[in-house]
């Protein structure tokens, strides 16, 4: 069984985004805009407009906000289908594993990871960052964390528990965020974090049409996938659903 260390390894679940791409990039909300801010000024490498590399773009939902932050923004994405999504509203895609992607010789002022880190072998993609990041560049690994306020997210989890014992990591820790600091900071980065917390309210069915694009349930067969919405959806009633986003950023400096 996978772990939260290796979620990676996952492949199920982390190919799984591909065959609800359109629905992935409709549903998924974007990042706090005072994120976006705080990414787009960390680089100290004097280069504007920022060249950023965006990593396991999905369908370039945190790419297009850099984007329209006013960086230049090359996006790598191993899913075919969600770079397709990507490219339709005129992003730079490659598809490729990050891990095996040739940069080509080509250096960047931000690397990006926008929901993304934990489907990455975490060594690899770090040292790999490092090694196209230029002098005074930053890493980037960022997070929308949801909790369900109303209904509590025990009485979500209780449905989670009963139809997704089998699914490995049901809801992973993402970020790892103790190991991740001490492996960014062996490799020579500067780490600090910061949450942005806020609050949301979805109707019923958009609750249920984004949680549906979690790879957890992705990953269920359609009977149980039908089930398990039924049920949810008979939790939540006709109120909807109040969140609380506690987005996370991790951001690691390279010395000039």
């Amino acid at each position: 069984m996978a772990t939260d260390e290796q979620l990676h390894l996952n492949r199920s679940r982390a190919e799984s985004f591909g065959a609800v791409a359109a629905e992935y990039d409709e549903h998924r909300p974007t990042y706090p805009d005072a994120l976006i801010r705080q990414v787009l000024d960390a680089p100290t490498t004097g280069r504007q407009p920022a060249e950023v590399l965006d990593v396991g773009a999905g369908s370039g939902i945190a790419a297009r906000q850099l984007r329209d932050g006013g960086a230049k923004v090359l996006a790598v994405e191993p899913d075919s289908d969600m770079a397709s999504v990507a490219a339709a509203s005129d992003l730079s895609v490659e598809v490729a594993n990050f891990e095996e992607w040739d940069p080509t010789g080509r250096h960047f002022d931000l690397v990006t990871f926008a929901q993304s880190f934990h489907w990455v072998d975490p060594e690899t993609a770090a040292r790999k960052a490092w090694d196209v990041l230029r002098p005074g560049g930053a890493l980037a690994l960022y997070w929308n964390r949801f909790t369900e306020l109303d209904p509590p997210r025990d009485r979500v989890t209780e449905v989670d528990e009963r139809h997704l014992a089998a699914v490995p990591s049901a809801r992973p820790s993402e970020h790892r965020e103790g190991s991740v600091d001490g492996l960014l900071q062996g490799i020579g980065f500067t780490v600090e974090s910061r949450t942005f917390p806020e609050e949301r309210r979805m109707t019923s069915d958009a609750w249920l049409d984004l949680i549906f694009t979690y790879s957890r349930y992705l990953v269920l067969d359609e009977t149980t996938r039908a089930e398990v919405r039924a049920e949810l959806a008979a939790l939540v009633g006709p109120d909807g659903v109040r969140i609380e986003n506690d987005a996370l950023l991790v951001l690691a400096r390279k010395p000039a």
